[in-house]
């Protein structure tokens, strides 16, 4: 089985959190790893989001010739920003002939009672991210 991680890590600028992370890496036999939101200096984050809120890459795990696309997502906080997100979304859908994962922070849940703490979360917003996943034929998998 590949283990692919998708990590909200706020930061991997010091020494000892690269070490941490690689030994993490190699105890739990990690095949594929994305990080967001890392903390980037100032001077580059326009250069950054200036580019796009996900990237798609198509994926080969050589040891068990495993073929498949994944899309790395880091959501806008706003809902209507989000509406680019979701139209990327399904039209990557119509693209991707392989395996297709979808991981990331997508600041949205997929259910009202998903959500833990932080601000109210409309019915609007919460039906935008369920209509993407139904859309695109996507399963919520459980985190752990």
């Amino acid at each position: 089985m590949v283990k692919l991680i998708c990590w909200n890590t706020r930061g991997l600028n010091g020494l000892n959190k690269q070490k941490e992370v690689k030994l993490l890496c190699s105890y739990e036999n990690i095949g594929m790893i994305c990080f967001l939101e890392i903390r980037i200096k100032a001077n580059k984050i326009r250069d950054i989001a200036d580019r796009m809120f996900s990237v798609t890459y198509a994926v080969k795990f050589i040891p068990l010739q495993l073929e498949f696309d994944v899309t790395f997502v880091y959501a806008f906080n706003l809902r209507e920003e989000r509406v680019e997100l979701w139209d990327y979304l399904r039209k990557m859908h119509q693209i991707c002939s392989k395996a297709w994962m979808v991981l990331g922070d997508f600041n949205v849940v997929l259910h009202k009672e998903d959500r833990m703490g932080g601000n109210a979360v409309t019915l609007a917003e919460v039906h935008d991210f369920q209509c993407c996943v139904e859309d695109c034929l996507l399963e919520e998998t459980p985190s752990n």
